[in-house]
């Protein structure tokens, strides 16, 4: 009666009795073991079914329950001898064969396992653990239908078979159906209402069906009933970490390193992941490399690592990690991306096309791969490979706006505006508020000569993000470009008080001043410029002009020969000519524009500036020549048809001088020069009514000029 009232104390105590006072009796050795066996003590039991078998091995129950404990102690072998002796007394019993087939189980053998349970079912359909443990079976071959069976029989016979619930719920979720797993394990839980874990999967389940505040709650009860509980930490920090609660996740996942054995890695892990996302770089590091120091063929601790050393600029450690990952899992891949990345930035284009395309094998809808394979193709200036390969990105991925962008930028190169402008389209129509889209399209259209377009879309991106420095600096190029100085005058300021460290920006503005004539404040501008990229030499080129015009001669030239020092372009060599002209040095003038036309023979002012020396000294059908050559070229203007004109006139060709002065007068109407010009031409021709034309128009233009 003691023993099956629960009181195996006092039990003990009468055995011990009876043993002392019948040491042949094998049954009071038996009852004893059964006491010792419910206290835990197995190897006591042990001793007293061994004890029984020694003094009458005819029964079955002391073998069958010292393979029950000889299981239990991890003696599977022992166990199963017994289990075999008890089963030759009593074949039948369905609690031994069912015992049997765990042992056989442990030892790996599936298939005597699977027969010791069906056996177990076929001696007595009412055993409910023999259907729970075939099921286990089944869940281990994935058959879900058999094992969902076999618990629900075994839940069946008995309804308070919490463990069933349990494999039930975890075989439920397997298969999808989340709101049964979810009611399995609030069953389970009612059967155990202090096991802390009971809660801590419970909410796990939770967190599946989108019930986060129920599955905080339940982490908080697991914690509540065991402050101990490694995994309650762990899942409430998965929660914390998806909730960007970074200091959270980290407190979390310390605690259950310091308590779950299972999962340290995978804590480390986390915790990496945690401190990483709120830039504790060092500490990432540390937690990473202790993850794999736990777990040191876990590829994704690998690739985590990697990541953070690369956020660290440590390429060659992050490199090392990369490769390991992929030595560890070949068909991962984000590592063949990562490492593809690394290997585009130090320009080892090859390896890294080997890599994307690696990517693109495992995984032929991978967008990312097309679209960084088609990055180092843009690198290397294989534009049109790169444009089919943003093409494959965005027909895999329309919603990765990036590949816009990029193939915007690679036809642009490519000088199809009208398809990059196509991309830019797409680009805004899928991120309305991003700012830099705006500003690339302006761009696009100013490169376009659709400078409304391109001031509407630089004014967009600075409506959206009024700290957009180079949106300023680009609406005010192109309000420059229009010839509105003020407005461009005033963006350029705002770009510079928005980013001061841009030698650019300060250029822009001086180049400003000194075409509306602020001569000292282009020049301070132009010494800011200077003094942030002492190496830029169009803004020593554009210095020069500001002290050509302020009649600092000497430090005008200074400035050109530095600009050209750093840069030989034929326009630096052309605007020193044109100093050195006006200071009467026409040797050494013309020695500039000779080298400016050397450099590049398209470049019509050069022609021009050399023309005008030519005329100069005499040599007109040289001039002549060189103005014709600068016209072909595209230079123009007003002032090149009148200088044509003129050496035509002195040459004696009034015709052709005629005609240059008219082409002049119709493309500036305002142009004094020409008519005084055409006046002397149309006089030398007879034509006196039209040069006192021409000379009452001068009268005009001057007393318009002078205020009169």
């Amino acid at each position: 009666m003691l023993q099956t009232s629960g009181d195996y104390e006092g039990a003990l105590v009468e055995y011990n009795k009876v043993v002392s006072l019948l040491p042949d009796d094998a049954e009071g050795y038996v009852l004893r073991g059964l006491a010792r066996q419910a206290k835990n003590n197995l190897n006591g039991a042990i001793e007293d079914f061994t004890r029984a078998i020694a003094l009458d091995n005819t029964k079955a129950v002391p073998f069958a329950n010292r393979g029950e404990d000889r299981r239990a102690l991890g003696d599977n072998d022992g166990a199963i001898a017994d289990f075999n002796r008890a089963l030759e007394i009593n074949p039948v019993d369905a609690r031994t064969l069912s015992h049997r087939g765990t042992a056989r189980f442990k030892k790996g053998d599936k298939d005597g396992a699977m027969a010791d349970y069906d056996l177990a079912i076929t001696a007595d359909p009412q055993y409910a653990v023999a259907y729970y443990n075939r099921g286990t079976m089944w869940s281990e071959q994935h058959e879900a239908a058999k094992a969902l069976a076999d618990y629900d029989k075994a839940i069946e016979l008995q309804p308070m078979y919490a463990n069933a619930y349990f494999n039930r719920a975890v075989e439920k979720n397997h298969a999808g159906d989340l709101t049964g797993s979810l009611a399995d394990y609030e069953k389970y839980v009612e059967l155990h209402p202090q096991d802390s874990s009971a809660y801590s999967i419970r909410g796990t389940a939770k967190l599946l069906l989108k019930d986060t505040e129920g599955a905080m709650a339940d982490f908080e009860k697991a914690l509540e009933l065991d402050p101990k509980n490694g995994g309650a930490y762990y899942n409430r920090a998965g929660q914390k970490l998806a909730q960007s609660d970074w200091d959270g996740a980290i407190a979390d996942y310390s605690q259950a390193i310091l308590y779950d054995r299972e999962d340290v890695g995978p804590a480390y892990h986390n915790s990496s992941i945690a401190k990483m996302r709120k830039s504790d770089l060092a500490g990432a590091l540390a937690d990473c490399t202790q993850a794999i120091t736990r777990e040191p063929n876990e590829a994704g601790d690998y690739f985590l690592r990697g990541t953070i050393e690369e956020k660290m600029g440590k390429p060659t450690e992050a490199l090392a990690d990369y490769n390991q990952t992929i030595a560890l899992k070949p068909d991962f891949p984000e590592g063949y991306i990562n490492r593809g990345n690394l290997k585009r930035l130090s320009k080892d284009y090859a390896a890294a096309v080997a890599d994307y395309d690696k990517v693109i094998a495992l995984d032929p809808q991978r967008a990312e791969a097309y679209r960084n394979r088609g990055l180092v193709e843009k690198d290397e200036g294989n534009l049109p490979a790169a444009i089919v390969d943003f093409g494959n990105a965005i027909q895999r991925n329309p919603a990765l706006v990036v590949t816009y962008v990029n193939r915007a930028e690679a036809r642009k190169a490519s000088n199809d505006l009208d398809g990059a402008l196509a991309d830019y389209n797409q680009a805004i129509a899928r991120e309305p508020q991003n700012d830099d889209y705006y500003n690339n399209r302006g761009n696009v259209n100013s490169l376009k000569g659709d400078s409304d377009h391109a001031l509407a879309d630089y004014s967009k991106a600075i409506e959206l993000n009024p700290k957009a420095g180079v949106a300023y600096n680009n609406r005010g190029n192109t309000r420059k470009a229009k010839g509105d100085l003020d407005g461009a005058l005033a963006d350029y300021s705002s770009a510079i008080e928005l980013l001061p460290k841009v030698a650019g920006y300060y250029a822009n503005r001086g180049a400003v001043r000194r075409m509306k004539g602020d001569l000292p404040g282009a020049i301070s501008d132009l010494n800011q410029s200077i003094a942030l990229d002492p190496k830029y030499a169009s803004v020593y080129n554009e210095r020069a002009m500001a002290k050509r015009t302020a009649g600092d001669g000497e430090g005008s030239l200074a400035d050109f020969a530095q600009a050209i020092a750093l840069d030989p372009q034929p326009a630096f060599y052309y605007n020193r000519g044109d100093s050195l002209r006006s200071a009467g040095e026409l040797d050494q003038a013309m020695a500039d524009y000779e080298k400016a036309i050397s450099l590049n023979p398209k470049f019509a002012p050069a022609y021009t500036g050399r023309a005008l020396i030519k005329a100069q000294q005499g040599d007109t059908s040289g001039a002549e020549g060189d103005f014709d050559q600068a016209i072909q070229l595209g230079q123009t203007t007003a002032a090149a048809y009148n200088n044509r004109g003129y050496a035509k006139q002195t040459l004696g060709d009034l015709d052709g001088a005629l005609e240059d002065y008219d082409t002049a007068i119709k493309q500036n109407p305002a142009f004094v020069a020409a008519y005084v010009n055409r006046s002397t031409v149309l006089k030398a021709q007879g034509d006196f009514f039209g040069a006192a034309e021409d000379q009452t128009m001068v009268l005009k233009l001057n007393q318009k000029t002078n205020g009169n």
